[in-house]
């Protein structure tokens, strides 16, 4: 189908690794994830572990944009009724201990520890609630002072699974996403874990696709299910139905998209004609970067 698949596809993975975080901001952020378990241990009663979760450890985060993403999971009733007031009560114990920044975030989701390097911490409360097929199911804060629960090492397994099935493609199509995401003006219309796990459910990228078909079929599944304002079903069923995008930015957010989705089919055409410069002009603009 394609006369130089290789270059426009080359093209855009190595735009993916240049805005790939490095090796090193995983490992600067394992340090300071080390100095706050220590921490926890001192603060936390009945602290059961920590758990590294989030796009860090999917292979998907972005240079010094991604916080690294840490359950701090204790036994059933360590953190009482009102997960506002449990991420509170966190960052006041171990603000005296660490020596950086500590804050609440303002809608009661988590607690981030700032990093150096423009990306740091963000800890989660967590406890056990139950178990289902032997997968464990934790409450997390859910907003507004609520419990959800949520199942992150099956969904870390089943997105694991689907990297491996669709080779590196999927990681490359979530990070240029992502990256594109963050280039526009509202940068968290987007929202990352219900889009890859809707790309990985809608099998989005395969093996054998070049990169370019790859993201513009990523395009278009997400315009699809932003413009048509459908929510992202659990593939493995253990919670409840998530939003790709905020409502009230749903609208703008779809425009936006297909019109990358254009951009990028003129991309794949102009590829197949053999105008190589031309097809990554347009992915250029389809990206915004």
């Amino acid at each position: 189908m394609f006369r130089h698949p290789s270059i426009v596809a080359e093209t855009l993975r190595q735009y993916s690794e240049i805005i790939a975080a490095p090796a090193g901001e995983l490992e600067n952020l394992l340090t300071m994830a080390r100095t706050v378990e220590a921490a926890c241990r001192t603060v936390v009663a009945n602290l059961i572990r920590l758990e590294m979760v989030g796009s860090r450890t999917r292979g998907s985060s972005l240079r010094a944009s991604d916080s690294l993403d840490v359950l701090v999971v204790a036994s059933a009733g360590t953190w009482g009724s009102d997960s506002a007031a449990a991420i509170r009560d966190l960052v006041l114990r171990l603000a005296p201990i660490l020596a950086v920044p500590t804050w609440a975030d303002r809608l009661g989701a988590f607690a981030e520890v700032d990093g150096s390097a423009g990306a740091g911490l963000v800890l989660i409360p967590a406890f056990p609630v139950a178990e289902a097929a032997g997968i464990e199911v934790l409450a997390i804060p859910g907003g507004s002072s609520t419990w959800i629960h949520s199942t992150p090492s099956a969904h870390a397994n089943y997105l694991a699974r689907a990297q491996l099935r669709a080779g590196r493609g999927l990681a490359d199509v979530v990070r240029l996403l992502r990256a594109w995401s963050l280039l526009r003006e509202d940068a968290s219309a987007i929202r990352t874990f219900p889009m890859e796990l809707h790309l990985a459910d809608a099998g989005a990228c395969t093996p054998c696709a070049p990169l370019p078909v790859c993201l513009l079929e990523a395009f278009r599944t997400l315009q699809r299910a932003v413009g048509e304002g459908r929510t992202v079903r659990d593939p493995l069923g253990y919670c409840n139905d998530l939003e790709l995008a905020d409502p009230l930015r749903r609208p703008s957010l779809a425009q936006e998209l297909d019109r990358a989705r254009e951009l990028a089919e003129d991309a794949l055409v102009l590829e197949v004609r053999g105008d190589v410069a031309g097809a990554i002009r347009r992915w250029t603009r389809a990206l915004g970067c």
